[in-house]
């Protein structure tokens, strides 16, 4: 009774889950009537501690947690990541975010669907392996454009750079890239 309607089924099936694969922890999100009336994002985790002796829960220990605060950030995190999707879709060419680690790994956190019409890759195909960015450049520009990015990022130097890309064998399209690189927190 105290848990919202919308969320009671799933939290039925994920304490089903927990019991039928006698996990170590339950663990579920979901939103619970507070004393005072209103509806809070809650963490529940528990963990079953006594069976009986056909296999059924007897004893569960956990806890609730307030997560009110955490849930109205990621809520914030989706409207603004919705937004920005579709503002970078109204601009031609594409938006990216390019992440350099201390250990050379490479990621893109973000880059917009335009990147089909320049790389004819999609976004996804970019995210799942970065180096698909890079494969297309013209074997005679991709040390150029390697090296462009590594000093960029080491002066922290805006970037500008034209070069090829070799979209198949009769097809090769001249492309500028602009950026400006930032050191983050972590160091990348």
């Amino acid at each position: 009774e105290y848990t919202h309607p919308e969320d009671l089924e799933k939290a039925k099936i994920q304490l089903e889950k927990t019991i039928k694969e006698k996990a170590k922890i339950h663990s579920i999100d979901m939103r619970m009537k507070h004393k005072q009336g209103h509806w809070v994002w809650v963490n529940s985790r528990g963990k079953i501690v006594k069976w009986t002796k056909d296999n059924k829960p007897l004893k569960m220990f956990g806890i609730h947690m307030n997560i009110d605060e955490r849930k109205t950030k990621e809520e914030a995190i989706k409207e603004t990541k919705v937004k920005l999707e579709n503002l970078s879709s109204q601009v031609p060419g594409v938006l990216y975010q390019f992440q350099v680690f201390a250990n050379k790994k490479i990621c893109f956190p973000f880059i917009s669907d335009g990147v089909y019409e320049v790389f004819k890759v999609t976004a996804d195909e970019i995210y799942t392996n970065p180096e698909n960015a890079f494969r297309m450049i013209h074997d005679n520009d991709r040390k150029k454009v390697k090296d462009a990015i590594e000093k960029s990022g080491r002066h922290l130097n805006p970037l500008h750079e034209t070069f090829r890309l070799v979209l198949s064998k009769n097809d090769i399209k001249w492309v500028e890239v602009k950026s400006v690189p930032e050191k983050l927190s972590d160091n990348s």
